[in-house]
């Protein structure tokens, strides 16, 4: 890739931040909650992929939100906290790539969200994923040999990807909030995932760290950590793809993304019968298939993706209850309480 100065990533068309958009530490009805108490997501950074090839698609700031998707779900896998149920469904739709990591098609989400050879706004990009979702990146991959408009072709959608993101709608939600403060960089690194809107500056492609300019923003990346004396660690789809900021880089515009699981690990509780013994809660199958001890089973989604079974038998006392071994049993105590 040549220098910035001849190239002129024009991929970011910047929209202000709207009145009711979320704003970090602000009123929002999405709870803050800390998924990576570290802030460092560099463990996390997601698959190199490119925006340009056979000439630029002008979609970073898809793909940099994506990535940002990309990266939770990594850190959600590696620190155990992906619901099973979740799990499950992402492995229906062949979500995971060879390596166990959660793959998202920025194609998809380009074609439809309004991507335009001027690029996108931060704002558009996020509500779009917020109201339509995602599919695996195998079902339509970031084909960088094609041209502008065979990339952007609308007719490669097809049913079965709109019945993957529709699905997809009712088993996450996605949230986005602007961060207004610099402050707040670290402690949202450690809540989800930042993308950042910045300028290009000169050395962008070959000095480490890239000294700062007064150009305008450009291009979107996702903040990967924020060192100790403030230079920044972002991932690019340019190459290098990991890149590193001057601690008076400047950094406009940054928008944290957050994904949910809209089941949680205790919310299908009332799918199972429930056994109080001992101050102790059971749930028993009807058909004793349980596989194995499942005492440790995080989610009890998980107990009925093991048993195939949704029904559950009530019953007062476990002493001299004969239908279902003691480890037809799932302690459910933690789950509950």
């Amino acid at each position: 890739m040549s220098e910035l100065i001849e190239w002129k990533n024009y991929g970011v068309i910047v929209v202000e931040p709207n009145p009711w958009d979320y704003v970090v530490w602000a009123d929002s009805p999405v709870d803050i909650e800390i998924i990576n108490p570290s802030g460092n997501n560099i463990p996390y950074a997601p698959d190199e992929e490119n925006q340009s090839g056979n000439g630029d698609k002008m979609d970073c700031v898809t793909v940099s939100s994506a990535w940002s998707m990309e990266t939770i779900f990594r850190i959600l896998i590696a620190l155990n906290k992906l619901p099973q149920n979740t799990r499950a469904w992402l492995l229906k739709w062949n979500f995971f790539d060879k390596d166990g990591n959660v793959r998202i098609s920025t194609r998809w989400a380009a074609i439809q969200n309004g991507t335009t050879k001027e690029g996108n706004s931060a704002n558009t990009v996020a509500e779009w994923w917020r109201k339509n979702w995602f599919i695996p990146e195998w079902m339509l991959p970031n084909d960088q040999t094609l041209n502008w408009n065979q990339f952007y072709n609308t007719a490669v959608i097809t049913d079965e990807m709109r019945k993957c993101a529709k699905e997809s709608l009712d088993v996450f939600s996605i949230y986005y909030k602007w961060i207004l403060k610099d402050s707040d960089y670290k402690s949202s690194l450690q809540q989800w995932a930042v993308q950042v809107l910045t300028p290009v500056c000169p050395g962008w492609s070959t000095k480490s760290p890239i000294p700062t300019c007064n150009l305008d923003v450009a291009h979107a990346t996702e903040l990967l950590n924020v060192q100790g004396d403030g230079k920044k660690d972002i991932w690019d789809s340019y190459d290098p793809h990991h890149k590193i900021f001057a601690s008076d880089y400047p950094v406009p515009y940054r928008m944290l993304y957050i994904v949910k699981p809209k089941i949680q690990n205790n919310q299908n509780i009332m799918t199972f019968k429930q056994i109080k013994w001992q101050n102790n809660i059971y749930a028993c199958n009807d058909v004793s298939k349980i596989k194995s001890l499942v005492n440790d089973m995080p989610t009890l989604q998980g107990l009925y993706e093991l048993t195939g079974e949704k029904s559950f038998t009530v019953v007062d006392n476990l002493n001299g209850y004969t239908d279902c071994s003691m480890k037809s049993f799932l302690w459910l105590d933690r789950i509950i309480n």
